[in-house]
């Protein structure tokens, strides 16, 4: 099985929609809410996600979605980086385009 690795930035994303859904909604919908995208990341590295091109950018492999969020990944040689996790009303290009 393969496994998806998460730049700091990424990792920071999910603390920060962590905190969010904690204050917002509550710790119980936090953990199913970051656990899913963490599934999802998984499903990503071993290929079984449904994922679409980023044209935009030809570092990012692609983009992933999950409920409210996209999931920005590179493949370099058998490693699935994760570059970014973003709320789908953020301007994502221009932050992707920061974090490469």
């Amino acid at each position: 099985m393969a496994t998806a690795e998460f730049t700091r930035q990424a990792l920071a994303d999910l603390d920060s929609i962590w905190d969010y859904t904690l204050r917002e909604w509550g710790e119980a919908q936090a953990e199913a809410y970051t656990e899913g995208l963490y599934k999802t990341c998984q499903r990503i590295a071993d290929g079984t996600a449904i994922v679409r091109a980023f044209p935009a950018s030809p570092k990012v492999s692609g983009v992933c979605r999950h409920e409210h969020h996209y999931i920005f990944f590179a493949r370099i040689e058998q490693k699935t980086i994760i570059i970014a996790v973003l709320h789908g009303r953020l301007d994502m290009i221009s932050r992707v385009e920061d974090r490469l």
